[in-house]
């Protein structure tokens, strides 16, 4: 993998979103866990904390697998520390579970 594509995954991952409106598997109550912990993994990868990150969007997709949003980012997290088979299977998750989310194509390679 080169230097170029990791760096092009990694702006495009974090710079998009996957849409404004959550798809039908993606929480939208601000109470509810996985939402929770979903936002607390988006302010750890936003400080450059990857491998808490990492725990956070995991514990927010075993609380709803369907959490197309906690792949996308979890796949940025691990992008950011070089794990790249890592990143791709998540994005490749995320774009089953919500086709429209463009920052997740944008990890395919």
């Amino acid at each position: 993998m080169t230097c170029r594509f990791a760096v092009s995954i990694t702006f495009a991952l974090l710079l998009c979103g996957c849409g404004d409106s959550p798809g039908p598997a993606t929480p939208a109550a601000k109470s509810d866990p996985a939402t929770i912990e979903y936002n607390r993994g988006s302010d750890f990868l936003e400080n450059e904390d990857f491998d808490t990150a990492i725990a956070c969007f995991s514990a927010a997709i075993r609380l709803n697998p369907g959490y197309a949003l906690a792949y996308k980012d979890r796949a940025a997290a691990y992008a950011e520390k070089g794990e790249y088979d890592k990143a791709i299977r998540d994005s490749s998750q995320a774009i089953q579970l919500k086709p429209d989310c463009v920052a997740a194509y944008n990890n395919r390679g």
